[in-house]
């Protein structure tokens, strides 16, 4: 199964293990920020933020863009500041009572945090010349996601999957062209759905994926 990844990605992935021993002494929280800081400054990006406040999200972020991880946190660094503090907020969060180091200040001690199932496969399908269009769609999956399980005091140590399986293989240039919504499946879970809110569906249970418009041209990461 391995050998069918990318030889990057495959050497990536063998490296990561050497952290695995870390848990023998540091909490996953440290083990994780310890890894995503060693791969980003192993990416040659660390000198790239402005705000040691965007580290977090740029890291994971930039995991989720196999190849073209410069190109994506540029993107980031050219969203919305609605958007890019979204990412910002919604990224820091560990799903643990322990927080990240680097956790930004406008991040509050509260949750849960999400999963968004497929959220790679949605940046990777976008590729670098779309990965602005990409950040913007998930950052409004994110948005949505809020509004079915709000941020809680008591949330702090627990996550939600938020499954965005109908858009994973979409180009952002055809998902802003559609309406979508989340609905809650479970207590701990959500999925993207295509198309308006059923009338059946309870109000409570929904949200609707508010994408901006039409994006093409507006992004400098998108003309690089």
């Amino acid at each position: 199964f391995t050998l069918k990844f990318p030889p990057k990605v495959l050497a990536d992935f063998l490296d990561s293990f050497r952290f695995v021993d870390h848990l023998a002494t540091q909490s996953e929280v440290e083990v994780l920020e310890g890894y995503l800081a060693s791969r980003f400054a192993g990416m040659g990006l660390s000198g790239i933020l402005p705000s040691d406040e965007l580290r977090i999200a740029a890291m994971r972020l930039s995991l989720m863009a196999q190849g073209f991880e410069r190109e994506i946190v540029v993107a980031f660094l050219s969203l919305p500041a609605q958007d890019r503090m979204v990412l910002t907020d919604e990224l820091s969060r560990t799903g643990c009572k322990e927080q990240f180091a680097r956790v930004p200040s406008t991040a509050s001690r509260s949750g849960p945090a999400f999963l968004i199932y497929y959220g790679p496969a949605l940046v990777q399908t976008a590729k670098a010349s779309e990965g602005y269009e990409a950040l913007r769609v998930l950052a409004s999956v994110f948005r949505a996601s809020r509004e079915l399980f709000p941020l809680t005091d008591a949330g702090i140590d627990s996550t939600r999957v938020i499954r965005i399986t109908v858009m994973k293989d979409k180009r952002p240039a055809d998902i802003l062209t559609r309406r979508w919504h989340i609905k809650r499946t479970s207590t701990v879970d959500a999925e993207v759905a295509l198309g308006d809110p059923s009338d059946q569906e309870r109000v409570k249970d929904v949200a609707s994926v508010n994408l901006p418009g039409s994006l093409r041209g507006t992004s400098t990461a998108s003309k690089k």
